[in-house]
């Protein structure tokens, strides 16, 4: 006869673990498989025993530490509930009203006792009277809402007029329901003894977990249990306090949380593990037991850099120390960078970032430089990714306004970033793309499901550049005499010009006896705006977060201006407990007017502003020395007059920007996943320029002399962009973690230039294109076509978290490679780069000889790499051909030689790091050594300031 052994235990130990399993003996031939199920699976894990399928673990505990005295018969205390929530939603639970033994208190009348929750979640008031008890129940719930700060409040209440009793409550002890709801066999004849059985076995479970009073087991059986119980006390490192409601776990093992003194009691694996301790407001920390069976934790804030903090790969999210390859973080302080780009924030930020601002014109950025230059012919530019989508941040195609740069990455308000995490070597993670490694960014999404709205309003004052040091009107006339007598003029000749005489009675004297500061008329202090309002929020099934930006800002130099207007759209859905999914939606209009910058010597005012004379005056004055209010025109030397540049000239840039992406996870089982990403990204950029004849030097073509120019050009770009992997993880009794992904990244890419320009329109009144002449209009652009695909293989290995291995392999296939290229491997003709890396780190800090080292962080860590870059152009490898007019005659010409031969640049690199920690890591360090022989070294050195007394 078949037997069937089901169990449901309880074990205490200032809260309740609950294990439910069941075990067939090999059955007989009566019946080929059992199927129980039950009601709230979430938090069991499915495991299979003979041919018997049950899921058969809850992994969390249950009863939660709360120990606070409700004095004079009324008052209310409070608990964390969160982490339970997450873990267990929509779960059914009893709760249980606990005081241990040494704690009981005998009150003689009725008390109210109820427990506050969220409005879904609410207990009525139950009157119990507690003579000599232990434990009271107090009511069934089921918690449908998850928030990360919810709280339970308890509260009591006398039905009497006593006011000199207390009531004492150590925790609450949260029971999950669980209950039979059918049991499916492939034999009828299945005995219906065995199935009643069953039934009254879990029943019997079910009635022991609410009995309190279970006897204590004896020495020898706690002795065969093996338990180990981890106990300690966590503390804030600025006061020294105890820190309460603090998370304290081993992952897929065991949690607890801290009392009001601190302390905990928590059942590890083995006294090798690592233990995961994690509060809100707190720096998340990794502790390795190292054969201690107690620890003294003190928990810095959030804001903290550490080793211990979890940053953002391309493969999800890691801890820090966890990490072979070299990678840093920067958590961004929304309130703090309010008016920065993300590219200009980082400078001076990063251990081995350059960032070198393009100039002072607002939205400009820096160029970014990873680890010095890696090509004598690439941008040199590490990629760029948002939210796991490539983003473009390239400008295509030249400017019509002189030396102006558009900066795609102005568009993303700091506001929106939740970090940066600079990944110094990417290659063998996003192949070709990645060869100057990667910065990646990850926008704010909704951290609870309550409504939570923020807004902002920024004022900023613009202080103008201080000026450089020029010569005044009589300097300048001393310097102007020696040039114009170097030039073979006598001192009779050049005392007779009419700008070097001294004479008050000549008609000219007037027209050139100024001393005008022309710094003054191009600089000036302005204001900045700047207006923010984000709200989050969501429940259980979604959550969302929306933003809305507006800035303003008036420039330095008089007449340039910026306005931009964004918004953002985040969200996450929960479709299924295994499907999930994302949204990020982001469009940004900007629209800004400039002037020519740079040496442009005919239109920048900045540089004119520099070299002009100063005794001349901005506008026309007459004999009597009159000021007219027209503005002087160019100088007899072909000077332009800074201030009808600044006046009169005209130089818009509007900027559009939607990215759009989509994304979707499907959870097989807990080790196999599946992830999709698909996005879309379009750009616009439309340019106007006008540069007036007035004031201006006069320009020379190559058939005409151009008085006035005219010019207008739009520039797009659109990408299509798509990433699929298949991922697995695996822990093996908290020894071995292995996880791996392989995957598929494709990318279509289009742009367009389009330009006019024209030259002399009838008035400076006329400034569209088509008022200039029309024999002397130019036209042209280009269009550019590429596609990029990457097959990528990523392997981690982490033993006893000490040791650590990874690999990383991508094969690229490119347009822009040419067909004769001889490296690689071969597919269909194509020859596809591949790019390998390995990388091991050791973390030395976790082994048992550094037990009572005041090294809070020691790890060795060392990479391997072939990167290379595809940045040659689109067409570079093919015979192209370009228009050409000669005498009015329209035809085409070769642009260049082909070279079919022409393929990726391929360049070996060898990493090696070190990082310290030392004080409860309020001083760090870590050393970075990386490219070819010699190496090229950079650290990273931070200190915190040290409390008056620094706590156990």
């Amino acid at each position: 006869m078949a037997k069937l052994s089901i169990k449901q235990t309880i074990k205490t130990s200032n809260g309740n673990i609950y294990v439910m399993s069941a075990a067939p003996v090999k059955p007989a031939e009566k019946f080929k498989q059992i199927k129980i199920e039950c009601e709230n699976w979430v938090g069991l894990t499915a495991e299979k025993r003979g041919n018997m399928y049950i899921r058969d673990r809850i992994n969390t505990l249950t009863g939660l530490p709360f120990r606070d005295v409700v004095a004079n018969g009324h008052g209310t205390a409070q608990f964390s509930l969160s982490y339970l929530v997450r873990e267990m939603p929509s779960t059914k639970f009893r709760a249980y009203w606990v005081a241990v033994n040494d704690n009981i208190i005998t009150v003689n009348y009725t008390q109210k006792v109820s427990i506050g929750l969220p409005a879904t979640m609410l207990l009525p008031y139950v009157t119990v009277t507690p003579n000599n008890y232990s434990e009271v129940y107090l009511g069934e719930f089921t918690m449908a809402t998850y928030q990360p700060s919810m709280l339970i409040y308890l509260t009591a209440a006398n039905s009497t007029s006593a006011t000199a009793n207390l009531l004492v409550c150590d925790y609450i002890r949260l029971e999950p329901v669980f209950k039979l709801i059918s049991m499916i066999y492939t034999n009828k004849k299945f005995p219906m003894k065995t199935m009643i059985a069953v039934a009254l076995v879990l029943a019997a479970g079910s009635a022991v977990a609410q009995n309190p009073a279970q006897p204590a087991k004896a020495p020898a059986a706690q002795e065969r249990d093996a338990i180990r119980l981890l106990n300690g006390v966590i503390k804030d490192a600025a006061t020294g306090k105890p820190a309460a409601g603090i998370r304290v776990e081993v992952e897929k093992f065991s949690a607890a949380i801290t009392d009001t003194d601190g302390k905990f009691n928590l059942k590890v694996p083995s006294w090798n593990s690592t233990v995961i301790i994690s509060g809100e407001g707190y720096d998340k920390r990794q502790v390795p037991l190292k054969g201690r069976k107690s620890l003294n934790v003190s928990l810095q804030d959030v804001t903290h850099q550490s080793f211990n903090e979890t940053v953002t790969l391309p493969m999800g999210e890691r801890s820090k120390l966890t990490t072979t390859a070299s990678v840093t973080q920067y958590n961004v302080d929304p309130w703090v960078h309010n008016s920065e780009t993300p590219d200009a924030l980082l400078q001076g930020r990063i251990s081995g970032l350059n960032a070198i601002r393009r100039s002072g014109t607002q939205g400009a950025g820096a160029n970014l430089f990873l680890r010095g230059y890696t090509s004598l012919y690439g941008t040199n530019k590490p990629l760029i990714v948002i939210d796991n989508m490539l983003y473009d941040n390239n400008d295509y195609g030249q400017s019509i306004i002189a030396n102006n740069y558009t900066n795609p990455l102005a568009l993303i308000d700091p506001k929106d970033i939740d970090n940066i995490t600079v990944l110094r070597d990417a290659s063998s993670i996003y192949g070709t793309k990645g060869a100057n490694g990667a910065i990646i960014i990850t926008t704010a999404r909704a951290s609870e499901q309550a409504t939570r709205i923020s807004f902002g309003a920024f004022a900023g004052f613009n202080s103008a550049p201080k000026q450089l040091p020029v010569m005044n009107a009589a300097d300048y006339r001393v310097y102007l005499s020696d040039i114009l007598q170097s030039k073979g003029l006598t001192s009779g000749q050049v005392a007779a010009l009419p700008y070097m005489n001294d004479d008050p009675n000549n008609p000219d004297y007037s027209s050139y006896h100024f001393n005008t500061n022309w710094q003054d008329q191009v600089f000036k202090n302005s204001m900045s705006n700047n207006y923010y309002l984000k709200v989050t929020g969501g429940d259980n099934i979604a959550t969302y977060g929306l933003s809305v930006g507006a800035t303003s800002n008036q420039g330095t130099v008089r007449n340039t201006d910026l306005s931009r207007y964004n918004t953002r759209f985040n969200a996450e859905f929960n479709f299924t407990r295994k499907f999930t999914g994302y949204a990020n939606l982001a469009f940004t209009y900007n629209e800004q007017q400039l002037k020519d910058q740079g040496i442009a010597d005919q239109t920048a005012p900045i540089f004119l502003s520099l070299i002009k004379s100063p005794f001349l005056n901005t506008h026309v004055v007459n004999e009597e020395g009159v000021q007219s209010p027209n503005l002087a025109d160019r100088d007899t030397t072909g000077i332009s007059n800074p201030t009808a540049v600044i006046n009169n000239m005209q130089a818009y840039n509007r900027y559009y920007r939607f990215l759009g992406s989509f994304g979707f996870k499907y959870d097989f089982n807990d080790n196999w996943s599946a992830n999709t990403l698909f996005s879309v990204m379009y750009d616009k950029v439309r340019e106007n320029i006008f540069v007036p004849s007035a004031g201006v030097a006069k320009d020379t073509l190559d058939n005409a002399i151009a008085k006035n120019r005219l010019g207008t050009q739009v520039k797009r770009i659109y990408s299509l962009y798509s990433d699929s992997r298949i991922s697995y993880r695996k822990n093996i009794n908290n020894i071995h973690n292995i996880s791996a992904n392989v995957g598929l990244r494709y990318q279509k890419n289009s742009s367009e230039q389009d330009y006019a320009l024209g030259y002399n329109s009838a008035t400076d009144e006329l400034v569209s294109v088509q008022n200039g002449v029309a024999a002397l209009r130019q036209v042209g652009g280009g269009i550019g076509e590429w596609n990029w695909m990457s097959i990528y293989l990523n392997a981690d290995y982490g033993f006893r978290n000490k040791y650590f291995l990874s690999f990383n392999v991508a094969a690229d296939g490119s347009s822009r490679f040419g067909k004769e290229a001889k490296n690689g491997i071969s597919m269909s003709g194509t020859h596809w780069p591949v790019m390998p890396s390995i990388g091991a780190a050791w973390l030395i800090s976790s082994e048992d000889f550094m037990q009572t080292s005041f090294v809070d962080v020691l790890k060795l860590r060392a990479t391997y790499s072939l990167t290379g870059n595809d940045d040659i152009g689109n067409y570079t490898a093919r015979q192209t051909y370009g228009s050409q007019n000669l005498l009015g005659m329209q035809g085409l010409v070769r642009n260049g030689i082909a070279n079919p031969a022409l393929q990726w640049e391929t360049v070996k690199k060898l990493n090696g790091g070190l990082d310290v920690a030392l004080f409860n890591e309020r001083v760090s360090l870590s050393l970075t050594c990386s490219g070819t022989i010699p190496a090229i070294c950079s650290y990273t050195n931070r200190s915190h300031r040290l409390p008056a007394s620094t706590p156990s």
